[in-house]
């Protein structure tokens, strides 16, 4: 391009070179970044979508089957052997993957997201083959640690149904394949159809549930199994649910769990226990020390503490009054965030306990990495027969364990006066279960501070 001067004379020459070449590549490579996974290579699940839906218009006589696939436990091969080789069992397993459905005349497959992956075959395939295929491929996979796969599978009965909906199918009875230790497999239904459909009232209802106040705080007392009185409580929400009546906290609990919102019910627990511990000071009742339950979830809520203490600094409530109880699961899960957390619970005076210690998680190891106070000792320590003799054993060992590095002890789910002579013999007198008091309604647990 020639530049000229005022006069019309040639100033100077500018030439502009375009690479054409590397402008088509540049293309070409953002098209397959928007179609593919950038890690394995293969099709996103944008991609898939489409695919499937333009292979069940191709074929409408045929039938297929939605499988969702999961890579057990991958979170512990990051953390084991490292983020780099958790791409590599990635890479590894699309791979197979990959060549498995390319092989077949019509077959569609993914990677959603970290280890989830989907995959859309025809019915007329050995699926029992396929599946076994891809679990043998991902033994022979050179890591000293197990890569068993589940898998949910979803019969498409109904083509017009979104793609999306299918693959929530085939998940969530892949969720369910994850619950049973003796299979991997598991198929859509009409049972689980009916739960996922409950689960999804669930869901629907919660938030005005919440805003409603439909949630109830129940209390169970601890008693001290010598002079039999009252000397804390553990807070337990229930659902008072206006058309299904009172809902199990083992049915939605699960469900908040895993959409998050287990934390805002957790925040209304503790906002009803200061509220009503701040009720009681007021109004001349003894409060006991009550105990809160803290989820995994909760944990990766940056403000929780904060919020925790906007809470009790509002009422007004002494710190020694509120207790935190955490699953032991959390301390082996979560530990990092753990660690930090219970620091600063007891840097500010409130006792922290772990709740079902014994439950088949590290429990030792925890008790080495994270200071608390109190060991809950789960029931399944316990006896259940005369004649049980190991049990006695272990308890023993807890409680003197226990002793030595300063802890104290609860023992929960106690129901036979068996159990509770041989903790009362194993100098465990902290109780908590049927034997003395169910969980109650709090009108009915003042009555009992009362006396």
């Amino acid at each position: 391009m020639i530049q000229c001067n005022a006069d019309g004379k040639r100033d100077n020459a500018v030439f502009l070179f375009t690479n054409i070449e590397y402008e088509v590549e540049a293309k070409e490579k953002l098209t397959f970044m928007a179609l593919n996974d950038a890690l394995t290579r293969i099709p996103n699940m944008r991609t898939f979508s489409t695919d499937v839906a333009e292979m069940l218009r191709t074929y409408p006589k045929e039938e297929f089957l939605m499988i969702s696939i999961d890579i057990g436990q991958f979170r512990l091969v990051n953390k084991l052997f490292r983020y780099s080789e958790g791409d590599n069992v990635l890479k590894y397993f699309a791979t197979k993957l990959q060549e498995i459905i390319e092989s077949y005349d019509k077959g569609i497959y993914c990677r959603m997201a970290s280890d989830i992956f989907y995959a859309c075959i025809s019915e007329k395939e050995n699926v029992e083959e396929f599946l076994s295929v891809l679990q043998t491929g991902m033994k022979n996979y050179p890591l000293k640690f197990e890569l068993k796969l589940y898998f949910g599978i979803f019969k498409i009965t109904d083509r017009m149904e979104p793609v999306e909906y299918m693959v929530e199918h085939s998940s969530y009875a892949r969720l369910e394949a994850k619950k049973n230790p003796l299979q991997n497999i598991a198929y859509y239904n009409d049972e689980l159809k009916k739960k996922e459909f409950f689960e999804a009232v669930v869901v629907s209802e919660m938030e005005q549930a919440l805003q409603e106040g439909q949630f109830e705080v129940y209390y169970q007392p601890k008693c001290n199994s010598l002079t039999k009185q009252i000397i804390g409580a553990e807070a337990l929400i229930r659902w008072n649910n206006p058309e299904k009546g009172y809902l199990s906290p083992g049915i939605f609990i699960p469900i908040f769990e895993q959409n998050g919102f287990v934390t805002e019910v957790d925040y209304y627990v503790c906002t009803q226990v200061c509220k009503k511990i701040r009720e009681w000071m007021d109004h001349g009742v003894t409060p006991v020390p009550v105990s809160i339950n803290i989820s995994r979830c909760d944990l990766y809520d940056k403000e929780l503490l904060s919020r925790i203490m906007s809470t009790v600094d509002e009422y007004q409530v002494p710190h020694n009054l509120i207790e935190f109880e955490i699953t032991e699961s959390a301390f082996i899960l979560e530990s990092n965030l753990l660690v930090s957390f219970t620091k600063a619970l007891r840097k500010e005076g409130f006792c922290v306990l772990i709740d079902d210690f014994g439950s088949g998680y590290s429990s030792l190891n925890s008790l080495k990495n994270i200071d608390v106070d109190v060991l809950k000792i789960d029931i399944a320590f316990l006896p259940v027969s005369t004649g049980e003799k190991k049990s006695p054993i272990i308890m023993e060992a807890v409680i003197n364990m226990a002793q030595k590095l300063g802890l104290d002890t609860v023992a929960e789910g106690v129901e036979t006066v068996e159990q509770l002579e041989l903790l009362e013999k194993l100098g465990c007198y902290k109780i908590q279960g049927y034997y003395f008091y169910k969980p109650m309604a709090v009108t009915d647990f003042e009555k009992l501070l009362r006396k």
